[in-house]
């Protein structure tokens, strides 16, 4: 089974090679590690504020995602996982070696990068912030290597996710190509120019998004930008 941390990249996989792939969008580079357990943690709240589902909803949404792995691994199937080097993707990837740290099952990844040039039919250089805005027809076809994950791996990868999740950090992004604990205010250069700008919220996304460091999702984009426009 194809396992990616976009349920756009998913549905996409989904379509394209008609077999089973799970989007797992757990959004790790934000908020508490271990909150997948836990209904009560703030991001659901502040997550459903700026978004159409209830924090119930969302909580619930994820632990559908957790028992249809739960299944597949329960079943022994064997797991391809699709990622990119956002600190979202590499977060994703060292949770789920963590849960795979005892499990024999084959478990293999395959690294997808976020720009590609094309010759034809005119020369064009593309840049993505996720997996979710690709399309899989054009990632398939570039036949990227598919590398092993074996059990000593997951298990170095598990202590790596551990070592995060006791910093508790409110925020991590890519720094130097890993997944480092940064402040909530980590990211704000990029907003304080318009902090006092006419523009609403949405014309000042659109603008952030064209510069803005990978792998963040909007919705966090907008309560970040939000509470430092409020007096």
């Amino acid at each position: 089974m194809d396992v990616t941390f976009s349920t756009t990249f998913a549905k996409s996989l989904r379509f394209t090679q008609r077999q089973p792939a799970l989007g797992l969008q757990l959004e790790l580079q934000i908020g508490d590690l271990t909150r997948l357990d836990d209904g009560q943690d703030p991001f659901w709240t502040l997550k459903s504020q700026y978004t159409d589902q209830s924090a119930q909803q969302l909580f619930k949404d994820v632990q559908q995602q957790l028992v249809r792995l739960q299944a597949a691994i329960a079943n022994g199937d064997a797991l391809r996982i699709w990622c990119s080097e956002t600190a979202e993707d590499q977060l994703g990837v060292l949770w789920l070696c963590d849960q795979l740290k005892t499990v024999a099952v084959t478990v293999t990844q395959v690294k997808v990068p976020l720009d590609s040039a094309c010759a034809a039919p005119t020369p064009v250089y593309q840049q993505f912030t996720g997996l979710g805005e690709m399309d899989p027809q054009q990632v398939l076809t570039g036949q990227l290597p598919e590398i092993t994950v074996t059990l000593a791996q997951r298990q170095a990868y598990s202590c790596a996710r551990q070592s995060l999740a006791t910093e508790n950090a409110a925020l991590r992004v890519a720094l130097n190509g890993r997944p480092t604990s940064v402040p909530t205010d980590f990211l704000d250069t990029w907003f304080l120019p318009y902090v006092h700008s006419e523009l609403s919220v949405d014309e000042v996304l659109g603008q952030l998004l064209e510069g803005f460091p990978p792998g963040m999702p909007t919705w966090w984009l907008h309560s970040r930008l939000t509470s430092l426009r409020k007096p």
